[in-house]
């Protein structure tokens, strides 16, 4: 996947890493694997709650699993197109773009009167994670240097992420039988409003974005990409 590189920063007095313009990455950090474990958490969170959509939408079984499958193609068939967006716009800018299209596809999955409204929903969201995905790793690949500031923060990159995977079904499990299938999609909302608030403090935006031309559709987009 292509990413923007990593920038050398300064370390603090105390050995943490600085970011561009002198911030601790520490928050930085916090919020990048905040936005990937909700984004990988929504992967799984909807499995436990497929009888209750499919009661309500009495929706056929083979077309029911359009609600896990299309995020899922999406999100992983997106990544390699969310890195290139990343390179040649700005990390900060599509992580913006990706968080503002998931919060938004979110309110459309749990405002669906109709099963093809929510599976579209469902392909948006996956789309917003793809870009928003791709774009944090490529922001945290240019906050931290290479070496034990990057290798921790990519460690716990990963560790999030697997916890956001092994989460969802408990997670979704819990909400599906206090709130409702729904709450599923709407507590997105604020959290991505959040998130989306939070960032624009904590990081930076490129100094310079890369004048490369985006590679060919074909080139970007990758059914194989995993998500996590």
């Amino acid at each position: 996947m292509a990413l923007c590189r990593s920038a050398s920063a300064p370390t603090g007095k105390q050995g943490h890493r600085v970011t561009e313009g002198g911030r601790s990455g520490t928050p930085a950090l916090a919020l990048l694997c905040a936005v990937q474990f909700m984004l990988v958490l929504d992967v799984a969170v909807t499995a436990v709650a497929l009888v209750p959509i499919q009661r309500e939408f009495d929706v056929s079984p083979g077309n029911l699993q359009w609600v896990t499958t299309a995020y899922g193609v999406t999100f992983g068939g997106l990544l390699v197109l969310g890195g290139r967006l990343a390179d040649v716009l700005g990390g900060r800018r599509m992580l913006q773009a990706g968080l503002t299209v998931f919060t938004v596809a979110s309110v459309g999955c749990g405002a669906a009167q109709e099963p093809w409204q929510l599976f579209i929903g469902r392909g948006a969201q996956g789309v917003g994670a793809a870009i928003g995905s791709a774009a944090a790793l490529a922001v945290l690949l240019r906050l931290f240097a290479e070496g034990p500031p990057r290798n921790f923060a990519l460690g716990m990159w990963g560790a999030v992420a697997s916890a956001g995977a092994i989460a969802g079904q408990v997670i979704g499990g819990v909400f599906t039988d206090t709130l409702g299938w729904r709450s599923l999609f709407w507590i997105n909302v604020p959290i991505g409003a959040v998130l989306l608030f939070v960032l624009q403090f904590h990081v930076p935006a490129n100094r310079r974005a890369s004048r490369q031309p985006l590679e060919p559709p074909g080139r970007s987009c990758s059914p194989r990409a995993s998500p996590c």
